[in-house]
């Protein structure tokens, strides 16, 4: 009679590269007939079978097919000798289920295919994590493809297939990529240091990253994706191919060579040190600095071709500085001034352009060089408690569609330029001189009010003026409710003659420290809303005389009364001002 096996189950197993399967429960047999004794002896054995693919077996999967070979089973017992056992196989089901960690057990480095090198072969998804502590694997064409959700390695060389990693990558060491592809999931990070020689980074895409290179240098060979970039070098950081898009970006590098990154999207700076290069930012997209860019042996160069803000941590260097919020279609292409911004070195110059508004909320300073800043379409304005400096540099402030709001410009002996297609006036609350300098070319299209601290006054106002020598307190205007324009230009130099009976005395006061006004009022040739070589209004016969002519005509009616008044007694008179 034919008897069959029953009372054997699969165990279900974790990931272990084989197709090993272990059995539980007791062994029986069915069909055995009335109170005949027939039981079974020796052992099975079982393995997950293949399915659709070769060598499936062994991959993760649930309910998978076990198939158990009964051909060790024996018939024992008094009347085993009426059966036979029918087939050789049983079949069951059973689940393998995901290793957490592949550990590397091979030698100081090997291929990633070989089966020997791991306690399980990581490969496709049965594996979590994998862990190479203290060597170099290559991924290699044969390990085919493989998804974690971490890798942890010493050194990773990428030769083939196709390794994805869903959550985090890191290597601790060395890093390359001669073919194959390296692939993460959307939130994924990775940190990876070279820890001699030079990084060089595939085309990744992933949430975080962070790339090391303590004695080289970081460049790419394909597009950077992620959130957050943070970067550290030795002899430079080059991220200037096409296709980068890095919403968050923090970079230092200790040595020679430039920090520069090429990129495209809104852009948040954290800070950026180069001790011994310069600094390069080319942003399509709108750039935010929220901390410190320097750049102590270099220059800084900062262009959104949009918005951009400097943050409270502002920008130094030691050369030039160029901030450019650069003119796009449409409006809001402002740049913000929030932190500080300098140039050490001598002779750094500082440029800052908007394609509409510039708001200066902090203080520029340059050491003997330029600052000229530029709003294309919109208006400059600077906040109460901040000046420009230059230490002798020139200073230009250019809003030619706009109008120009100033607290300080000192350029100290150097040049200032002030152009403004509308008005130009001081900041509302400022106590002080708004321009300091050498000499100063006023452009307004309509109305100027300035307080000046210079040895020269060029101008040309299309509205209503003001001007006030911040030394002498001198006021030049064309307000009519002020005292009449040449009569205060005079009081600058005023002579005051004593007349006595025999003897007449004049006394020149001196003038204030610098001589700005002597300058300012005694040898300006321009026009201020007038005709050129007058102050206020225009030259030539018909017009009103001035004070001074008055009183040189006075003073010239008193010498004639005087001849006439010969031989009588002499009496004082008053002093009088002219």
């Amino acid at each position: 009679a034919s008897l069959t096996l029953s009372g054997l189950t699969a165990q279900n197993k974790v990931y272990d590269a084989t197709t090993l399967a272990t059995l539980s429960g007791t062994a029986a047999f069915s069909g055995v007939l009335g109170t005949d004794v027939v039981t079974p002896g020796g052992g099975a054995s079982a393995s997950f079978a293949d399915t659709l693919v070769p060598h499936d077996g062994k991959n993760v999967g649930v309910a998978k097919p076990v198939a158990v070979d009964v051909s060790g089973i024996t018939l024992t017992g008094v009347d085993a000798g009426n059966y036979t056992l029918s087939g050789t196989t049983a079949a069951t089901t059973a689940d393998i289920t995901v290793r957490p960690l592949s550990t590397w057990i091979g030698g100081a480095s090997g291929n990633w295919s070989v089966a020997s090198n791991w306690d399980a072969l990581p490969d496709l998804s049965n594996v979590l994590a994998v862990s190479v502590p203290a060597s170099s694997v290559t991924y290699d064409a044969a390990a085919g493809s493989t998804n974690l959700a971490s890798l942890t390695a010493a050194g990773l060389a990428i030769a083939g297939g196709s390794l994805n990693i869903a959550d985090s990558l890191t290597v601790s060491s060395s890093f390359s990529q001669s073919g194959g592809t390296l692939g993460f999931g959307a939130g994924a990070s990775a940190s990876i240091t070279q820890a001699s020689g030079n990084l060089n980074l595939p085309a990744v895409t992933l949430a975080s990253l962070s790339l090391s290179a303590p004695a080289g240098a970081i460049s790419q060979s394909g597009a950077i994706v992620a959130t957050t970039l943070n970067t550290q070098s030795q002899t430079g950081t080059t991220l200037t191919g096409a296709g980068n898009s890095v919403a968050n970006f923090t970079a230092a590098n200790s040595g020679s060579g430039n920090v520069a990154l090429t990129n495209t999207g809104p852009l948040t700076i954290a800070g950026i040190i180069n001790s011994g290069g310069n600094i390069a930012i080319d942003n399509a997209g709108p750039v935010t600095t929220t901390g410190l860019v320097s750049a102590p042996a270099g220059v800084v160069s900062i262009l959104a071709h949009s918005p951009l803000t400097i943050g409270s941590g502002g920008v130094v260097a030691e050369g030039d500085v160029v901030l450019s919020a650069g003119n796009t279609a449409g409006s809001g292409d402002t740049l913000t001034l929030t932190g500080p911004v300098g140039s050490t070195g001598s002779g750094g110059s500082i440029a800052l352009f908007a394609g509409d508004d510039l708001l200066q909320n902090a203080n520029v300073t340059a050491n003997g060089g330029a600052v000229n800043a530029t709003a294309q379409t919109g208006n400059i304005s600077m906040a109460l408690g901040t000046t420009t400096s230059t230490g002798g540099g020139s200073i230009g402030y250019d809003a030619s569609s706009g109008s120009v709001v100033l607290t300080s410009l000192n350029a100290g002996s150097g040049a200032i330029a002030l152009n403004a297609g509308m008005s130009i006036e001081p900041a509302a609350g400022f106590a002080g001189a708004n321009l300091i300098g050498g000499n100063a070319v006023i452009v307004a299209g309509a109305n100027a009010n300035l307080s000046t601290q210079v040895k020269q006054l060029n101008v040309k106002v299309g509205g209503k003026f003001s001007f006030t020598d911040f030394l002498s307190g001198a006021v030049i205007t064309d307000e009519p409710t002020n005292a009449p324009v040449l009569n205060q230009v005079l009081s600058t130099v005023t002579s005051t003659t004593q007349q006595q009976s025999t003897q007449t005395t004049t006394q020149t006061p001196a003038l204030p420290s610098g001589g700005a006004s002597l300058e300012l009022l005694s040898k300006s040739t321009q026009t201020i809303g007038g005709t050129e070589g007058t102050f206020g209004g225009a030259s030539g016969e018909g017009k009103d005389k001035s004070d001074a002519d008055k009183a040189a005509d006075k003073k010239k009616d008193e010498e004639t009364q005087a001849k006439k008044d010969e031989g009588k007694p002499a009496a004082k008179k008053l002093a009088i001002c002219s």
